[in-house]
């Protein structure tokens, strides 16, 4: 990664990148870099396209392949979750395409597969071993991430105690194998806790616990995360989490509706020009937020996240006139908006 990091400094963009990440805030700010480097904002939807397993051969081929328009390369973002030396059928018919190309890569285009395990034994790795640049980007131990939230902190004009980094630390399980919360969640807890009291110089323990609940905003998050990637089985996860920990169901309704209004909001101003940093001042947006908001629209699209606040307040009003209960209510609009099946009329 320190590799990476020097070579993007200096204004060296390869052709040809596999990132294995243990954090996706970590490896999504090194290809924001790399975008920024490469693509005018203005033609980002005409240089730009992500794929996952199952995406359309032809546009993936047509991506891989084409001249930028309005520029001078353009960057295709593959991601898939693992990759072994045996895969399920959609992600060895991406693997197979992706081979393909790197075989005889094209020189307008910069790929960048991201992956968060791979078998280093696949004809895959050895491949891109061979033809282009390999990164890892592993979690950072307790030690550097306590100095990197004081950093964060600092970087907003504020000190912190070191008791209220700790809580921070502790609030979600960050660090556990099967984690799903990367970076992106602290810097929106830390982004919070800066406006409990601007002025603040110092930030305490007890401003702090007035944001973080141990655990349940990390269940609440990794819920969002997994509506919008359509994993049921996510979903299921997160739902007894919520379940067994007790977190009140309009708590989880109201924090998903604003999850999807900023998917809204942000991809209908993007989609209208507007840079992701006037979004987060002009619309009190964090700027994380609004960069997950717009990353997403490959899998989530604004008509789905309209479509999901309708659903939402069904649910919600399910729940109020008592014509169903809170956890049948909760289950049955989430099932309803990871796969995209609404029983009312879907918004144009």
């Amino acid at each position: 990664m320190k590799q990476l990091k020097a070579q993007l400094s200096s204004g060296i963009i390869g052709g040809l990148y596999l990132f294995i990440t243990e954090d996706k805030f970590l490896s999504d700010s090194y290809i924001a870099q790399i975008e920024k480097k490469i693509i005018d904002p203005s033609f980002r939807a005409l240089n730009y396209t992500e794929f996952s397993a199952g995406a359309d051969e032809e546009l993936l081929i047509r991506s891989l392949t084409g001249m930028p328009l309005m520029g001078d390369r353009r960057l295709v973002v593959c991601r898939t979750d693992d990759i072994k030396t045996k895969n399920d059928a959609k992600t060895e018919k991406l693997l197979d395409h992706l081979s393909e190309y790197i075989s005889a890569p094209s020189e307008y285009t910069v790929l960048v597969v991201v992956c968060k395990n791979i078998d280093k034994r696949s004809s895959f790795y050895k491949l891109f071993k061979e033809k282009g640049k390999i990164a890892e980007f592993k979690k950072p131990k307790r030690s550097d991430f306590y100095d990197w939230i004081a950093g964060e902190f600092q970087k907003r004009g504020v000190n912190i105690q070191r008791e209220a980094i700790n809580h921070i630390i502790s609030s979600v399980d960050y660090n556990g194998r099967e984690s799903e919360v990367d970076m992106g969640y602290f810097i929106n807890e830390i982004e919070k806790i800066c406006m409990i009291d601007p002025k603040a110089k110092t930030i305490t323990l007890d401003m702090v616990k007035k944001v973080t609940s141990p655990g349940v905003n990390a269940d609440i998050f990794k819920l969002t995360d997994a509506l919008t990637n359509g994993d049921m089985g996510g979903v299921h996860r997160q739902l007894y989490r919520l379940r067994y920990n007790n977190i009140p169901v309009l708590q989880s309704i109201s924090t998903i509706a604003t999850t999807m209004r900023n998917i809204a909001v942000c991809q209908s101003l993007s989609a209208k020009g507007m840079k992701e940093e006037d979004i987060a001042k002009e619309y009190s947006i964090n700027p994380y937020s609004v960069k997950n908001s717009i990353a997403v629209r490959g899998m989530f699209t604004a008509k789905d996240a309209l479509n999901s606040i309708k659903a939402l307040a069904n649910a919600d009003i399910a729940i109020k006139t008592g014509r169903e209960d809170e956890q049948t209510a909760l289950q049955n609009v989430c099932m309803a908006i990871c796969t995209k099946t609404f029983i009312f009329g879907e918004i144009n």
